[in-house]
């Protein structure tokens, strides 16, 4: 009875049995055993010829590369700069709309209605409205309608003198800490 016949794989050190051609384990290609004679048991061993791979290219950062790659670093440090909050103010005031749309005829009330995009509260004690116009008393009133917390809006009511008789078109603008933040329309 004649015991199995392994070889080794030069490559990986796989035992790997007789008669085959490449390793199960790495492929690579394995040599060829030819015996002499019948019944000798010297053998001629081939090595099959692998032709080399050729080398890989070099990669070469050319100056599109550098640019691309900057570009895109650049991009990921303000999505994070964004995304912390970091240049979002701390807050900022936004009219979103007054009480007329439009002219106005004669003395009375505008509606200014402001909203704090900021990441802070805006504190009443802070913030100044103004009511502008050509034939307006220029009014500036500070906020009584309370602080106004991030992402929420409040409304005030603000009494102005029309100074003369016909269409007046007003402007209202807002200021938080002395610091002009917004105007409307």
């Amino acid at each position: 009875m004649n015991a199995p016949v392994f070889m080794i794989c030069p490559k990986c050190g796989n035992m790997v049995p007789d008669g085959r051609t490449q390793c199960p384990l790495c492929d690579a290609g394995l040599p060829v055993t030819m015996p002499l004679s019948e019944g000798s048991s010297a053998q001629i061993v081939t090595i099959p010829y692998e032709t080399p791979k050729p080398p890989r290219p070099k990669f070469r950062w050319t100056w599109k590369w550098r640019i691309a790659v900057v570009l895109q670093a650049m991009a990921i440090i303000l999505v994070m700069l964004t995304v912390t909050g970091v240049f979002t103010p701390d807050v900022a005031l936004n009219i979103i709309g007054g009480g007329h749309s439009g002219p106005m005829y004669g003395s009375g009330r505008v509606t200014a209605t402001v909203e704090n995009w900021g990441k802070k509260t805006a504190y009443a004690s802070k913030i100044i409205v103004e009511v502008t116009g050509d034939r307006i008393q220029t009014k500036r009133e500070g906020w009584t309608a309370g602080d106004i917390p991030p992402g929420q809006a409040r409304s005030m009511d603000i009494y102005v003198v029309v100074t003369s008789t016909g269409q007046t078109d007003y402007h209202i603008s807002v200021e938080y800490d002395g610091k002009y933040q917004d105007s409307w329309p």
